[in-house]
């Protein structure tokens, strides 16, 4: 009914963010059908992409042969392309993990609403082969990856690996950033010999510590 993982409803449980009750005989999760409708009413979010495509122009921050670089609002920008105009976009957004005052929402649901603002700009400004990724926290895109599922035809979820930056003292250090690949068709352009890394030991003894696998 939801399309959501056990995994996350497991992680949800243990967050109080979908609490449930325990099968006396079993042990297993018990979800009543008011609670699974109060969810779905809660996390319903329009699919509908719309046209915010506009005649404004936006200056370059700074601008060499190589490219161009903007400075400004992604509505503004996204807003100044015109529909089926991208094959790709790379979005490295905030993270709702409340480090600063830019990366802090009053809730999940308010973080998705907002994600799902520029995702579905995004969508209208991909071509039919185009694709969009996102990077986050795994915990964070659990969540961003349903409420976007009904937009595109097929997701990855891809694994960013590094060292640990830190010892944590009495917790598990994260090691990994997660990355989704959402693709606007099952015809998307993806360019596999581009992508190969080669032997991912002999690139960690090249690069030690400096060394990022996808």
């Amino acid at each position: 009914m939801l399309g959501i993982s056990s995994q996350t409803l497991r992680r949800w449980d243990k967050t109080n963010k979908f609490k449930t009750s325990r099968h006396p005989i079993n042990n297993f999760r018990v979800y009543t059908r008011e609670q699974i409708n109060k969810l779905k009413n809660e996390m319903e979010i329009s699919l509908e992409p719309r046209n915010l495509e506009s005649s404004i122009e936006i200056e370059p921050f700074f601008e060499t042969q190589m490219g161009k670089l903007y400075n400004c609002d992604v509505m503004d920008f996204l807003g100044s392309l015109k529909s089926q105009s991208a094959d790709l976009i790379f979005a490295d957004p905030p993270y709702n993990i409340k480090k600063a005052e830019w990366d802090t929402f009053e809730s999940q649901k308010k973080y998705i609403e907002w994600s799902m603002r520029w995702i579905m700009e995004a969508y209208r400004v991909l071509t039919p082969k185009g694709s969009l990724y996102v990077c986050g926290f795994s915990e964070i895109l659990a969540d961003l990856k349903w409420a976007a599922s009904g937009l595109f035809k097929g997701c990855k979820w891809l694994v960013w690996f590094y060292r640990n930056k830190a010892n944590l003292g009495n917790d598990w250090g994260r090691s990994h950033e997660s990355i989704l690949h959402f693709r606007k068709s099952k015809q998307f352009i993806f360019n596999i010999d581009l992508c190969s890394c080669g032997s991912i030991e002999k690139k960690m003894a090249r690069f030690g510590n400096q060394s990022r696998i996808l």
